[in-house]
């Protein structure tokens, strides 16, 4: 089936008919979200490279989402410059459909693309973080299931019409277009996936060994990738009530669906920046924002974000491997040094703990 319907019922009296638009509110959700996005990526690049002078491939996933959202977004701006938020009767949707059909086929494949980088950016930071085996196979296992979902998604969007001009071009005739379901499909994976991995850090944080506030803002810290998948949710009710409804005012109605897209992706962004801001967050306000320190034995601690790994651009380690003595790591940066930022000493034992609870 094509992206939106074609068909113009007559709707009576125009006068009796509503006229408001929500055009430039579509343009103004996608421009105020794209600039979250655009601040929070900005922030987490200066914390990593003037701050904590560090940069892995978990950032530059993320900047390619960045990337993508913005694309997401300008179509959605065109879309609503021809159309898209106004009433189906006020304007002449044969002089529009082209671009409007158009410009919805390019949101929904920048749509499944960027989400599935800021999916790909989270579980490469997590690998980098949580070092349990367990927690490390169960990061890796949901890398391969994003990955082969985001695969798909992006061949059921290139195959969403056969030949593909169709899907917004009402003079192709003959072609084939997919069927309601195999959209379902794509869309369940991205709400599966999407709560499985802001569910990963939850259990892996609270068997850490640190003060009970310090485990409570961490947990809170990550649990705000369970926005996101709260906003994927709403965002299926628009779906699901779009298809059933068949609303012939599609254009008026798809703004809806329109705003929580563009919301859901943007969120996904933002709180991948704001994860990785604490230590920018002591630089700038050292006296509100104490050291917590948090003592643990060698091996059981995965590094915290904002710690530079072991081995990466000086970052030095101390103590035999397996020592029994008690090491001290932290987010902050080393108050020694007013100019740079050295990271805290960690142990570099090889011992795992298997479990995860």
């Amino acid at each position: 089936m094509s992206l939106v319907d074609t068909g113009v019922p007559d709707f009576g009296d125009p006068a009796d008919l509503p006229h408001d638009s929500l055009s430039d509110d579509v343009i103004a959700c996608a421009v105020i979200c794209v600039a979250f996005s655009v601040v929070s990526v900005g922030l987490r690049f200066y914390t990593r490279t003037r701050v904590l002078r560090v940069l892995s491939a978990t950032d530059w996933w993320l900047l390619a989402a960045l990337v993508g959202s913005c694309l997401q977004s300008a179509f959605f701006i065109r879309g609503a410059v021809n159309g898209l938020g106004r009433h189906i009767w006020d304007f002449k949707l044969e002089d529009h459909y082209y671009e409007i059909q158009q410009s919805a086929w390019f949101c929904l494949l920048w749509y499944n693309t960027t989400l599935t980088l800021v999916k790909i950016s989270f579980l490469l930071l997590y690998i980098q973080i949580f070092t349990y085996r367990k927690a490390g196979l169960v990061c890796k296992g949901m890398l391969v299931l994003v990955i082969v979902a985001g695969l798909y998604g992006l061949g059921v969007t290139f195959t969403n019409c056969i030949p593909l001009r169709a899907s917004w071009d009402l003079s192709v005739v003959g072609a084939y277009c997919h069927d309601t379901p195999l959209w379902w499909v794509n869309t369940s994976l991205h709400v599966f996936t999407d709560f499985a991995i802001w569910s990963v850090p939850i259990p892996q944080i609270w068997r850490m060994r640190m003060p009970k506030g310090q485990k409570m803002t961490l947990i809170s810290l990550f649990s705000l990738g369970f926005v996101v998948a709260f906003i994927s949710f709403i965002r299926i009710i628009f779906l699901d009530e779009l298809h059933r409804e068949k609303d012939p005012d599609f254009t008026y109605a798809g703004a809806h669906f329109g705003y929580f897209s563009i919301i859901e992706v943007n969120a996904g962004i933002t709180v991948a920046g704001i994860i990785t801001l604490k230590p920018l967050a002591h630089r700038l306000f050292p006296k509100m924002l104490r050291a917590n320190s948090l003592i643990m034995l060698p091996g059981e601690n995965p590094p915290t974000i904002g710690t530079r790994p072991p081995g990466v651009n000086g970052a030095r380690s101390e103590g035999p491997a397996g020592a029994g003595t008690m090491a001290v790591e932290s987010w902050e940066m080393s108050k020694t040094e007013s100019d740079h930022v050295e990271a805290i000493p960690t142990p570099t034992s090889s011992r795992r703990d298997d479990s995860i609870v």
